[in-house]
């Protein structure tokens, strides 16, 4: 059972990786079954090259351009908000002493699966509106939404209830969990060009796709746990709860 005495990233990014690395089997087939509707739209209607700013650039070519941005960007959103419902559920029970399997993650997460992803979109609507306003609210609101989705997941709270939830895990540590954000998003930047780099989308379309899609379910899936592991510690930190009660929400 997982001692918490102060948020550390140093000890939340350790920890999820060793939470992750301990569910292999569970984690990967469910990464591999939430997003196989997004490979499966990328395959069969690819997103289109970016119209090119001309002036006999044709309006409707814009207009497909993007929806099917939006199409692809709201499915991958859905995949990912899916797997962050499975390792939060996984990555909770484990830190209780728990051994979730495949089987487990994607039926406990599959029940929670329209309120978290209306949880999702709440956050997603809120932490635009809040781009709107000269960008430093947007990101205010989603550091204090950061863990809404496990919230409503663990503890099998409503939409409101769940956004108001992390609010409360997040306050005060804002500052945290910016400079955690920050890291993973530079690192997955500099993980992208690397394999932008080595594996050169012009000289081998096929390979390129595959290795895309390795990187997505492996970054996805590490930063759900990152997720998971956030929202108990900031859980243990305000609530005093224990690893044993947190997870004993979901059972």
């Amino acid at each position: 059972m997982r001692q918490v005495t102060e948020f550390s990233i140093g000890d939340v990014l350790r920890t999820a990786l060793v939470v992750y690395a301990g569910n292999l089997p569970a984690f990967i087939p469910l990464a591999v079954v939430v997003f196989l509707p997004l490979f499966v739209l990328q395959a069969v209607d690819p997103l289109p090259v970016p119209p090119v700013s001309r002036e006999d650039v044709d309006p409707a070519e814009i207009r497909e351009f993007w929806w099917q941005l939006l199409k692809h960007t709201m499915l991958s959103g859905a995949c990912a908000t899916w797997l962050q419902a499975g390792v939060a559920h996984g990555a909770v029970r484990t830190l209780r002493g728990g051994s979730p399997d495949f089987w487990e993650t994607i039926s406990q997460s599959a029940r929670i699966l329209l309120v978290a992803l209306l949880v999702a979109l709440a956050t997603t609507a809120i932490t635009l509106a809040g781009v709107l306003l000269l960008i430093v609210p947007g990101v205010i609101f989603a550091l204090m939404l950061l863990v809404a989705v496990p919230a409503a997941v663990v503890e099998r709270r409503g939409i409101r209830a769940a956004l108001i939830r992390s609010a409360q895990l997040t306050s005060g540590y804002k500052g945290h969990l910016f400079l955690m954000v920050a890291m993973l998003v530079g690192l997955s930047y500099i993980v992208g060009l690397l394999a932008l780099t080595v594996f050169d989308p012009s000289s081998n379309p096929m390979l390129a796709t595959v290795v895309d899609a390795f990187f997505t379910l492996l970054l996805s899936s590490i930063w759900a746990s990152v997720l998971a592991v956030t929202y108990h510690d900031l859980r243990v930190l305000k609530d005093g709860a224990d690893s044993q009660s947190i997870a004993k929400a979901s059972d």
